[in-house]
């Protein structure tokens, strides 16, 4: 198994703090220590100046002015210096009062740092600083219970790692679960998506000895405990502290305007078309703690739907740049354009891997339907649709693959995606024929839904039936639109925690507690149940909805990457704009991004042009 890498004895600290006793709040026990921001930028100034004081004249600095709210304040400092997200040095205190703390951990993250060739002044000066403060430790398990039961204790990138042997403790802090990209072996293959928890307990046992047989410890005496900290990082040397949850600056709700989302947007699509490739496509993963592509995996329908993003930002925003991006990524797919069996008029996307999915085909229709010059495909266009239509079943569901693949899917995806592409064509035509093809499925795919439920069915066909509910106003379809977007709000979280507030207005389909970027799948359902809402003059239903929609796209803000959350990115060039898959998985996908840009863009043109204060 490929771990992750923790520091062991390197990290011992004694004279050690007594273990909390449990928390009321059993998800995330003990809180962090609180400090105010005013005390933040004390702290890591502090901090700064004792690495000058050193390195500039090896004396100790001391501080002639505590703040009243730090006095009474002990803990546990971490302390680490980076630069461009390269780790150079870090080091933890023991528990002390915090100012304390921070210049003990700060002179042994210096020593650190120079145990080959001592820092200097302009060293420093292009060096930026971490100060992590450790809260409370609470037992979880101890060192003979297995990896992956003790990981159950601990919240995704909210709790850091301890553990106590022999009167010495180690830490493993949030930020480091973090940043530290994890392989693991599945299926007989190197992966990157991995339990990290599990794998850095795991290494942990590994380096006490407790996997030895017999083991250098006696397992039962290893007391595992999960803590909070307060991750404090300065984005450039001797810049104002952020205060960072989960890797992550907290987006407020008054962040969430028209202007911020329609730039987030822009800033989305320069991304998508910076990992556009030579081919016409786009690298398909990025791993920020690694600072490097992962080199196996490929998606075409993840593909084609990032074709659709461009193809939607280049005609609303009427950008030049997404355009030229489009045209090429329709090029390349258009190398795969294969005739369907017995249809002279009708041709699908084969796919390379040969399962030709029929999303991929309808995704690309909806590139081209979307596309500034529609007339430019407009034969291919056409030849797509109908073999979309061609895979329509008499009972109205859809085959989910075109022949000669015998690959199944389920019916969760690809006919949404296909009826969306048919649905778009017969607002831009009128032409009844296609509208036929969606009424001879509506039935089965009410049912489908009525008895499955399953929530990514949603989004796909709720944008299929708005948008024919609001070109021909009847109630039927808007029904149906209001019946799944209902449903998926039920989903939609709601924290009373500080804390977890880092998940507010992100969908919570399977009952975890968390989100991820998924919530931008469904943002871009809601913006066209919204708009049904409106079109059938369901005023209070609109406003509903879009409510949910602005708490959905803050919590989709904060998944993205912005400058002052590269505390450990080695080329933040490759990051800054795009889109976490989750607080703990920082992997960006390009159908992540693809996503998002969907859905701040047609959030974008829900909310009033002016800056209004939301609660």
């Amino acid at each position: 198994m490929f771990g992750l890498l923790v520091l062991v004895l390197p990290g011992w600290a004694g004279g050690l703090e007594p273990i909390a006793p449990p928390a009321a709040d059993l998800r995330l026990g003990h809180p962090a220590p609180v400090v105010e921001p005013v005390d933040q930028t004390y702290l890591m100034r502090f901090v700064r100046k004792v690495l000058v004081q050193r390195v500039r004249d090896g004396q100790r600095y001391e501080n002639v002015y505590t703040p009243r709210a730090l006095a009474e304040l002990s803990c546990r400092v971490s302390v680490t210096l980076r630069r461009v997200g390269k780790l150079v040095g870090t080091a933890d205190s023991d528990a002390l009062p915090v100012v304390s703390a921070c210049r003990e951990a700060a002179e042994a993250a210096l020593a650190d740092a120079g145990r080959d060739k001592p820092l200097s002044e302009d060293d420093l000066a292009r060096l930026t600083i971490e100060v992590e403060l450790i809260g409370p430790r609470e037992q979880v398990g101890r060192g003979n219970e297995s990896p992956g039961q003790l990981g159950l204790s601990f919240e995704p990138a909210i709790h850091g790692i301890a553990v106590r042997s022999d009167g010495k403790e180690v830490l493993v802090r949030p930020s480091q679960v973090i940043s530290k990209e994890a392989l693991c072996e599945r299926d007989g293959l190197v992966d990157h998506r991995c339990n990290r928890y599990e794998i850095a307990i795991d290494g942990l046992q590994g380096e006490l000895g407790l996997k030895r047989d017999p083991p250098d410890r006696e397992p039962e005496k290893v007391v595992f405990l999960r803590f909070r900290s307060t991750h404090l990082y300065e984005p450039h040397p001797g810049s104002e502290p952020v205060r960072l949850i989960a890797g992550m600056r907290a987006i407020r709700p008054e962040e969430v305007t028209r202007r911020e989302l329609s730039s987030a947007a822009d800033d989305l699509a320069r991304y998508i078309r910076y990992r556009q490739i030579s081919d016409g496509f786009f690298s398909y993963e990025f791993l920020p703690g690694r600072g490097m592509y992962w080199p196996t995996g490929q998606n075409w329908v993840r593909q084609a739907a990032t074709t659709w993003a461009l193809a939607v930002h280049a005609r609303q925003r009427k950008d030049r740049a997404s355009n030229e991006a489009l045209e090429r990524a329709i090029a390349a797919f258009g190398k795969m354009v294969a005739p369907l069996e017995n249809r002279r008029d009708a041709a699908y996307i084969a796919t390379p891997d040969g399962k030709h999915p029929l999303g991929v085909t309808a995704l690309v229709c909806l590139a081209l339907t979307e596309a500034p010059d529609r007339d430019r495909h407009a034969d291919l266009r056409a030849s797509l649709l109908n073999a979309l239509a061609a895979m329509q079943r008499g009972n109205g569901s859809f085959r989910t693959r075109f022949p000669p693949s015998t690959s199944k899917s389920s019916q969760d995806y690809y006919p949404g995606e296909a009826l969306l592409a048919i649905a778009r064509h017969y607002v831009q035509t009128r032409d009844a024929k296609w509208r036929e093809v969606c009424d001879q499925a509506l039935p089965f795919y009410q049912s489908y839904f009525r008895e499955n439920r399953p929530p990514m069915f949603v989004p796909w066909q709720v944008q299929a039936w708005g948008q024919l509910a609001r070109t021909t106003l009847l109630q039927r379809y808007a029904d149906f639109v209001y019946e799944m977007s209902d449903f998926l709000a039920a989903t939609q979280i709601e924290s009373k925690d500080p804390t977890l507030r880092i998940y507010e207005g992100g969908f919570d389909v399977h009952g975890t507690g968390r989100a991820g970027i998924s919530t931008a799948v469904y943002v871009e359902g809601y913006v066209e149940a919204v708009r049904t809402a409106e079109a059938m003059g369901d005023a209070e239903r609109a406003d509903r909805y879009r409510e949910i929609i602005r708490k959905a796209c803050r919590f989709v803000l904060q998944l993205r990457f912005g400058e002052e959350e590269c505390y450990y990115v080695h080329s933040p060039g490759e990051v800054i704009g795009a889109v976490r898959n989750t607080p703990i998985n920082p992997t960006l996908r390009i159908d992540h991004c693809q996503h998002a840009l969907g859905a701040l863009l047609g959030a974008a043109g829900l909310l009033p042009a002016a800056t209004q204060p939301h609660p």
